[in-house]
């Protein structure tokens, strides 16, 4: 019996060094198991603040967005605006054209005017001269003719 218990007792003991085996092998995986986990919680842990990071940017990204559109509205905005000036601008430039020719048609009936009284005035400048220069051969011809008279007089006088 001691034999058996021998046996007993050494398979026993193989048993338990078996067991001794699988639970250092247990401990072993278990060690690794936490140390996986705590690698994953890191993951994680990095996982939610990039997620954050990018709801963050998501959110940045809305924003500039929205500006941009506001921007794009009051572009839009400003370019009406600047239509409206150059139309007014455009019918102002018109406007000036259409008195400037106004202008220039009442210059010219004004210099037409002013011809025409030059051309009286020059012809009335002839007339009156020539008015003169008749009235000249007249008062010379009696001046020739009194001298003539004159000097008939004299010659008689000294006869």
């Amino acid at each position: 019996m001691e034999k058996q218990m021998i046996n007993l007792l050494t398979l026993m003991s193989n048993d338990l060094k078996d067991l001794k085996s699988e639970v250092s092998e247990l401990k072993t995986n278990v060690s690794d198991l936490t140390t996986d986990v705590g690698e994953l919680k890191t993951n994680v842990s990095d996982l939610t603040t990039d997620v954050g990071e990018l709801k963050t940017n998501v959110s940045d990204l809305t924003t500039d967005i929205s500006e941009l559109k506001t921007n794009v509205s009051d572009l839009t905005i400003d370019v009406g605006e600047l239509k409206t000036n150059v139309s007014d601008l455009t019918t102002d430039v018109s406007d000036v054209k259409s008195e400037i020719i106004d202008v220039k048609l009442k210059m010219h009936s004004r210099f037409d005017s002013v011809d025409a009284k030059l051309d009286g005035i020059g012809g009335q400048f002839e007339l009156s001269t020539e008015a003169r220069i008749t009235e000249v051969n007249f008062v010379v011809d009696k001046v020739n003719k009194l001298e003539k008279e004159l000097y008939i007089l004299k010659t008689k006088n000294s006869n």
